[in-house]
């Protein structure tokens, strides 16, 4: 046996010998679906251990039964050195827990009291080394915490006061003794706030990082292991099975110990896998302390039943605290004196982003420290940017904004005044007091804005600055009035506020309408230019390709010098959007060698690389659309926040770029810093981690991991729910629905294909887009997978009728469906075609086997049919040997795939289409069959 297959083997036992019979039966039973022969191993080593334990216990029972025998509980009154036991205050399955006191002290010994005056006392707790751990393993550990006691001196933490062995040997030592409250009771008993239990776990990690600059590491950090004293202090109690270490090794790998106790819901990753436990361990567990006393639920609850579960939902990463805050129960959240909402507002954004780094499942990933952790949180409660996330400037912006929200209004209301004025002054520098007064105008109307509102707007009732943009911008359209120079610059401004939250239908209204004004009052030409150019990329950007090309033209004579540039990127982006990738790429590069190397031009050469790198994979040309990624990041702009969401798309588009070479592990590391990325700088419940979590994807359902695709798009549901996530939705619902089709959530999958249908549907008498058909295509496949076989019949003929590209999988789903009615001819004609396709035509010969309960005959798949196509072609039990480098995690742990044909072709069961989502596939044909696209 290879080293590393044994290594694997070991870690593998080593986990379920800590599991109880019933846990590790059903981890075999569920392993032996996926690995039987590594099952098949394990039970052969469990049984052998079980029979020289049996033996090893006959040899030494006799010894530990004596032993046992004269180790019994200690009375009241029993002494202990100086120590009187008072009573026990319990016991688990390494100690016994005493309470106990003697003479207090002083400088001169043992205090002497007059007679009528109890002699003051000192009280302790008393930990005996309990009768389960009897032996060198046990004896060793009890003696190692009290080397780790010693070493500790914070009044945070229970200290070590004295130490001995009892007359039959066990060791025991004195800790002082520390009256309180688990924390978490403690806390609600309160009824303490969020702040003020931030404020608690910055004390926890001060004390725990004091523990680990002397060199020790905790590893059992959790609420009844602290205390909350009289005075409201947490005291750290129960280093039991803390680790000391050697200097060196306190950052590096970390400590390694064969010995593993930990409680399973307070444990790390690296404890559960027996993997190193360190620093990194601690802080990990502090982020699931403050889970819990943020939230009054642990992090992975309902998925922590056993080590195997935890650990894969660990790997997934934990629900939002503040998701989890807003469906917590009227008493959790009254606890901590708010409402549910009130209290996922408050958790929502820097304290869910702190969580997510305290709780990554790599090490590595995590903050450095304790201290890192304690700052990150102190930075929260002083409202300044979180570490974090700190690396976006809007971010950090907004952070200042919200702590000096009156002084920065005045200062953003004079920077704008002033540019206005410029702006306006550069125009007509002859009509100067007609330039004050516009300027003034400007000033009243955003003084307007932004005094009435509530930058929070956390209560009903108020409104945000993103409510009074949109009344404002309604304002303007509905009842324009006024000096038109200020009104079209106003419309310009909130058009820009609207483009930036993807509203590109009010952007082009505000447009439209700003280019009408400066017509009809006679502005500068080149001011009516480049309006209607920013009509045009709005047009362009809601995929109105053919009326942004003319609203391009029209404007292209007038505009100024400095738009030309960008008026030539969109003009070679829209010839790609007609389909002459080798046209759009031509422009681009002309573009590239035209444009000078100015500052202010960063984002068009950044997204005339990104186009062009686009454009190249378009064509097959994968090496040269990655170099342009990597020209396209090393020249973009950073300084915005409009910047930041070009790197994002730029970042995602290479990643792909990786994949479709097959290079999946380094496609697999781009998307996972884009994500870690986005909910870092920006949350994780804005709409940008979202559109991160739906690029990634695809990545997962190619390389058959449909769970953790549908997982990773449910974690981040929310984020695809805000308004701002709107104009990508329907992206989001695709790949929700492609993911959730093979992960056992197939009506989930049908309603959310469905809704993105509906999002990307056509207005009255407009062609259906390439991404509708997608849609479309998809959903076909899908209620055919399902066995709606009207409704997917009905959407397939209509795509074979009215699309000569449409996807193959339509000519399967007519050939394999009971109802389809095709006569001799073409089904001989749409069977000979499919044939030709390399993936799809032995996939048709097996299903067509499968369905006449036929053997299935034994064809070649070519390793390039990745995705749904090869997941059948195993799940059928046929081989197929994929070409790409998978991570690690993924091939010791291979995910289930559940395809709904399959079965209902195995077992001839249909699940039925229910009306509703009948009634909505028939709206969608209806819709198709007034566009000009449909043959009557």
């Amino acid at each position: 046996m290879a080293q590393t297959e044994w290594q694997r083997l070991d870690q593998a036992l080593d986990r379920l010998l800590q599991l109880d019979a019933v846990a590790r039966e059903r981890t075999l039973a569920a392993l032996e679906q996926t690995e039987p022969e590594q099952a098949r191993k394990l039970r052969r080593l469990l049984a052998g251990l079980d029979r020289s334990q049996a033996l090893e216990g006959a040899a030494g029972a006799e010894l530990v039964a004596r032993a046992l025998s004269q180790w019994t509980e200690l009375q009241p009154g029993k002494r202990i050195g100086e120590w009187t036991i008072l009573r026990r205050i319990g016991a688990g399955g390494m100690a016994e827990v005493y309470e106990a006191e003697r003479p207090l002290a002083t400088d001169a010994g043992i205090a002497a009291a007059p007679a009528v005056t109890a002699p003051p006392r000192q009280r302790a707790a008393i930990k005996l080394m309990g009768a389960s751990v009897v032996g060198t393993v046990g004896r060793e550990g009890f003696l190692r915490e009290m080397a780790i006691l010693a070493q500790l001196d914070d009044p945070r933490l229970s200290r070590l006061i004295d130490a001995g062995n009892l007359d039959d040997g066990r060791p025991w030592l004195a800790m002082e003794y520390v009256e309180g409250q688990d924390l978490l009771q403690a806390c609600d008993a309160r009824g303490l706030n969020v702040r003020e239990r931030v404020r608690l776990l910055i004390e926890i990690a001060g004390a725990v990082a004091h523990a680990h600059r002397q060199l020790i590491i905790h590893r059992d950090l959790k609420p009844a292991n602290i205390l909350l004293d009289a005075t409201g202090r947490p005291r750290v109690l129960d280093f039991g099975i803390a680790k000391l270490v050697d200097p060196g090794q306190i950052d590096a790998e970390r400590t390694h110990s064969n010995w593993r106790a930990y409680t399973l819901h307070h444990a790390s990753p690296e404890q559960l896998t027996g993997a190193n436990t360190g620093v990194a361990s601690d802080v990990y567990q502090l982020g699931l302390l403050l889970f819990l006393l943020l939230t009054g639920e642990r992090a992975f609850f309902g998925r922590d039943a056993d080590p195997h579960a935890l650990l894969q939902a660990m790997h997934e990463g934990p629900t939002l605290a503040s998701r989890q805050a807003a469906q917590a129960a009227i008493m959790t959240a009254r606890s901590r004196g708010v409402s549910p909402g009130r209290l996922a507002r408050t958790l929502r954004g820097d304290l869910d982003s702190i969580l997510l780094h305290a709780l990554q499942y790599r090490p590595d990933r995590r903050y450095r420290s304790a201290d890192e952790l304690a700052a990150d949180l102190q930075r929260w409660l002083d409202g300044e940017p979180v570490q974090v996330r700190a690396s976006s400037r809007g971010y950090r912006a907004r952070r200042w904004l919200r702590r000096h929200w009156v002084a920065s209004s005045a200062c953003v209301l004079v920077l704008l005044a002033v540019s206005g004025y410029a702006l306006l002054a550069a125009h007509q520098r002859d009509k100067l007091q007609d330039e004050r007064q516009r300027t003034e105008a400007v000033l009243d109307a955003l003084t307007r804005l932004l005094a009435s509102a509530d930058p929070y707007a956390l209560e009903a009732g108020t409104l945000s600055v993103a409510d009074l943009v949109r009344q404002t911008a309604d304002d303007l359209l509905q009842r324009p009035q006024g000096d038109a120079a200020v009104q079209a610059l106003l419309m310009e401004r909130l058009a820009a506020i609207s483009a930036s939250a993807r509203d590109f239908r009010r952007e082009a209204e505000l447009l439209a309408a700003a280019h009408a004004l400066a017509l009809a009052h006679g502005l500068p030409a080149e001011v009516a230019a480049r309006l209607q150019l920013g009509l045009a990329k709005s047009q362009a950007s809601s995929g109105q390709h053919e009326l942004a090309g003319r609203t391009l033209q029209q404007a292209w004579s007038t505009l100024a010098v400095a738009d030309l540039p960008s008026a030539r990127l969109l003009q070679a982006q829209l010839l790609r959007e007609g389909g002459d990738e080798a046209g759009g790429a031509a422009a681009l590069r002309a573009l590239l060698a035209d444009m000078p190397n100015e500052a202010a031009l960063a984002a068009v050469r950044g997204n005339a690389h990104n186009s062009l790198a686009l454009a190249y994979g378009a064509m097959g040309q994968q090496d040269q659309a990655i170099e342009q990624y990597r020209l396209a990041l090393a020249t973009a702009p950073r300084e915005l926040p409009g910047d930041q969401d070009l790197l994002a798309i730029i970042r995602g588009n290479m990643a792909v770029a990786l994949a479709r070479q097959h290079r999946y592990a380094e496609a697999e590391g781009v998307f996972q810093e884009l994500l870690n990325w986005r909910i870092e700088t920006l949350g994780a419940d804005h709409p940008a981690v979202a559109t991160a979590a739906s690029v990634y994807s695809p990545l997962l359902l190619r390389t058959h991991r449909f769970a953790s695709a549908w997982s990773l798009l449910i974690r981040h549901r929310a984020a695809a729910e805000q308004p701002g996530a709107a104009a990508r939705r329907s992206d989001y619902l695709y790949n929700l629905g492609r993911s959730g089709l093979y992960a056992g959530h197939h009506w989930e999958a049908i309603d959310a294909l469905l809704e993105a249908a509906e999002r990307t549907q056509p207005a009255a008498g407009q062609t259906p887009s390439g991404r509708h058909r997608q849609v479309l295509s998809t959903l076909a496949f899908s209620l055919f997978e399902v066995g709606a076989e009207r409704a997917a019949l009905s959407l397939a003929q209509w795509l074979l009728d009215n699309d000569p590209r449409a996807a193959g999988e339509m000519r399967l789903v007519l050939l394999l469906s009971d109802s389809a009615n095709l006569d001799p001819t073409r089904r001989a004609v749409l069977r000979e075609g499919l044939l030709k396709d390399s993936c799809l035509g032995p996939e048709l010969v097996v299903l067509e086997a499968l369905r006449a309960t036929q053997p299935l005959p034994a064809l070649e798949l070519p390793p390039s049919c990745e995705g749904p196509v090869s997941a059948r072609w195993l799940a059928l039990g046929l081989s197929w040997t994929p070409q790409w480098d998978l991570p690690e995690a993924f091939q010791h742990h291979p995910e289930p795939y559940r395809s709904p044909l399959i079965e209902r072709l195995r077992t001839g069961t249909i699940d039925p289409l229910p009306a509703s989502r009948w009634e909505r596939v028939q709206t969608l044909l209806s819709s198709l069959t007034q566009s000009s696209q449909l043959k009557e």
